[in-house]
């Protein structure tokens, strides 16, 4: 689905369409008091994500087409209607809810987001988006979702503790919560697809098992995070038996590539593999979480070479566009102006003091022959984020630069 078929010939008439169909999928929900439809979860989606494509093509056209902003109109009556069902639900279910915090933070956090949408769908201006897209990207649909489902698993605030204290009418009340919760966070995130992030579906096809069944999603996370510990317990002794095969630097970067593509299929990773490298004076690297780092230091080949290996797990790497990829590309063009006698730690130290939207960085020098490969990265991207090779101070020193999102 091209986001530019609003600009071609008939394009108002098919953003009229998409505007019905997404009418449609809000009544349906109506009764029920959340986000459902008769047909497949993907098709919903997609129809949200056209309703924040058209929104996006709207607000920089100043909403030309009558017909088109009326069916806005209607469709913000229609969201009103449904929260307002939303709304009841709740209050039926208080005397649950008030017994949890994380419940009750989670509906905050939720609700907050779903007024500023609203103010999207109602006003149409460009502030409006601005200033969803803010709270969005502090927490997103997704981050949300897993957080409400992780904390589903701790002893100490599980609320399905709840549920056996007071019987099953409590935990049948807990699943209706979710659900609610679920609807609303894959209706928040089609919309933002379409509305700031070229219409990448990733999160919404995560969120999509969560409003299927509410375990669903949790049991997805699990997975991955069970499979990355496995990794990460294995990691010492896979990395000499990687480094001692006697292959190629190269060679060895694959082996590490192909053992995460196997048995962590769902996640995307940075591999970097240099020869005999100390840290600070031939690379340095910055890391958000320490979690999502695994490092081997100088480990010795059979023909008594030393390796070091830096692997790196993004979480989040499918959540950005296209768009922000290229962004940061054009943004690590800067180093190349940099003094080649500042050290790789000072230079990484600098560029990264107070920032919160990058995982991980890393300065490698050229002549420790780093072999960097990546996994299960966007169609559009070369890696969970970006990495080129620079030379400082006009052609004075190498190093390889990466970047990693969160």
């Amino acid at each position: 689905m091209s986001k530019n078929w609003v600009d071609t010939p008939g394009g108002s008439e098919k953003a009229v369409e998409y505007l019905e169909q997404a009418i449609t999928i809000v009544s349906e929900s109506i009764d029920a008091g959340r986000i459902v439809s008769s047909s497949s979860s993907n098709d919903v989606c997609k129809v949200l994500a056209a309703v924040g494509s058209i929104l996006s093509i709207g607000i920089k056209t100043n909403f030309h087409d009558t017909d088109v902003a009326e069916k806005f109109d209607q469709l913000a009556e229609k969201i009103k209607q449904l929260e307002d069902r939303i709304i009841e639900s709740y209050d039926k279910l208080k005397d649950f809810i008030s017994e949890s915090a994380f419940i009750m933070k989670t509906i905050g956090e939720v609700d907050g987001m779903k007024q500023l949408l609203m103010d999207v769908i109602h006003l149409r201006e460009k502030e409006t988006v601005e200033n969803f897209k803010d709270v969005y990207e502090q927490k997103t649909p997704l981050k949300i979702g897993y957080s409400m489902l992780s904390l589903l698993d701790q002893n100490s605030t599980n609320p399905l503790d709840l549920g056996k204290t007071y019987g099953e009418d409590s935990q049948k009340s807990l699943r209706a919560i979710c659900n609610i919760l679920i609807g609303d966070l894959i209706f928040l995130e089609a919309i933002a697809s379409g509305l700031f992030k070229k219409l990448n579906m990733y999160d919404c096809e995560r969120l999509i098992g969560g409003s299927i069944d509410v375990t669903d999603l949790k049991e997805d996370e699990d997975s991955d995070y069970e499979a990355w510990d496995q990794f990460s317990d294995d990691f010492d002794d896979f990395v000499k038996e990687v480094v001692q095969s006697g292959k190629s630097t190269h060679g060895m970067a694959e082996m590490i590539q192909e053992k995460l593509e196997d048995e962590c299929p769902n996640e995307s990773f940075y591999i970097c593999v240099f020869e005999n490298a100390k840290i600070e004076q031939d690379y340095y690297y910055y890391i958000e979480n320490q979690d999502n780092l695994l490092e081997a230091k100088n480990v010795e080949s059979k023909f008594g070479d030393k390796f070091n290996v830096l692997v790196y797990r993004s979480e989040n790497a499918h959540e950005y566009s296209e768009e922000e990829y290229n962004a940061l590309q054009e943004e690590m063009k800067f180093l190349s102006g940099f003094d080649h006698n500042k050290t790789n730690k000072q230079i990484v130290d600098e560029q990264m003091a107070g920032r919160s939207d990058i995982g991980f960085a890393a300065l490698i020098n050229y002549d420790r022959g780093a072999q960097i490969l990546s996994t299960n990265s966007p169609d559009y991207a070369s890696g969970p984020g970006n990495w080129t090779q620079v030379w400082l101070g006009g052609n004075q020193r190498g190093v390889n630069f990466v970047i990693g999102y969160p």
